[in-house]
This record gives C-alpha cells, sequence and structure tokens, in this order.
C-alpha cells in the first residue's frame, strides 16, 4: 500500500474505476471483503466526512444538498428494482434525516453512459427534479434535466485548481457556447 496521499488516492481512483465495471453484487461484495481485510483507522478517519448534525446545520443555512444513491454503484448496470432501491431509498433517508426535500441526484461516476431513459424515468417518478454528470460543459435552455454538466475544479488525480484556473475554465466555457 502506497504511503504517499497522492499516490494512494490515484490508487483508489483506479480501483474504482474498475469497480464500476462489475456487477453490482459482485461489486459489493468486493467493497466488503476490502473493508473486512483493510481495517480504516479510526483516528486517520474521524472528522473526515460531515456528519448529519453538520448536514442539518448546513440545509438550514440554505445549502442544498441531493442524493447520490446509497452504495455508489454504476446506475447503468441496475436491475430494476435495484435502481429504483438505490435511488428511492437513498432520498428517504436524506429528507428523512435533513427534514427537507431533496430534489437533486448526482451520478455515482457521472459518466454520461450511465444516464439513460429508464434512469431518468426513475429519478421523475421519485420526484427529483435533476439529474448531475460530472460531463463537462453548459447546460443550455431546453437542455435534459437528468443529463446535467459542470464545471469541475479537479486539475489532476486527487489535485483542485485554485479559484484563477476555475474562473478561467468558466470563462472559457461561456465562450464556446
Amino acid at each position: 500500500m502506497p504511503k504517499d496521499p497522492d499516490e494512494r488516492f490515484a490508487l483508489g481512483g483506479q480501483m474504482a474505476a474498475q469497480l464500476a465495471h462489475l456487477p453490482n453484487q459482485e461489486r459489493r461484495h468486493f467493497c466488503l471483503e476490502l473493508e473486512r481485510l483493510v481495517p480504516l483507522p479510526d483516528k486517520e478517519c474521524a472528522n473526515r466526512m460531515l456528519g448529519w448534525s453538520d448536514v442539518q446545520t448546513m440545509a438550514r443555512e440554505g445549502i442544498t444538498f441531493g442524493s447520490h444513491t446509497l452504495t455508489h454503484p454504476n446506475v447503468a448496470k441496475l436491475s430494476a428494482e435495484e435502481l429504483d432501491e438505490e435511488l428511492a431509498t437513498s432520498k428517504e433517508i436524506m429528507e428523512r434525516r435533513m427534514g427537507m426535500p431533496v430534489h437533486d441526484f448526482s451520478f455515482p461516476f457521472g459518466r454520461l453512459s450511465e444516464n439513460g431513459l429508464e434512469e431518468a424515468k426513475v429519478l421523475r417518478r421519485l420526484g427529483y427534479r435533476t439529474g448531475v454528470t460530472s460531463a463537462a460543459g453548459l447546460n443550455k435552455p431546453g437542455s435534459d434535466c437528468f443529463t446535467l454538466r459542470r464545471s469541475q475544479m479537479v486539475e489532476g488525480p486527487g489535485g483542485l485548481c485554485g479559484i484563477s484556473l476555475f474562473a478561467f475554465r468558466v470563462e472559457k466555457a461561456f465562450l464556446r457556447g
């Protein structure tokens, strides 16, 4: 296991990319086995993620939270029942814990190839208003609200770009659009 954080991040990205191609049950089994074999150190993991009280406070202050599934699958590889479970249960848990509706969804791997008519139908039926991808670009009037694009502040494996570079990328996208 690499000790360098950038190497670990890159390795994690490679593993996630490989797992995205597995059937859902196989992916879940692999993840459970990995968690069993490589326990995470509590001390290093403490305060690495928001807790529900943090989310509730931020939501009360106007921050919007969207759903992202229960187990981070490639939604295009799910059966109809699995898709419904991942999208509905995630939304229900978030709404119950936050005490407010969840309208937006972000696809776990974000590729446009994950977003088909079936996924859009299920999102719409469950009361979502948007589905966000990780595809770069602008959303224009008439864009499909379940395949929204976005600009990201990611530079390379694990690296964030500065605000100036992000502003440049957004400006460039608008000039192209």
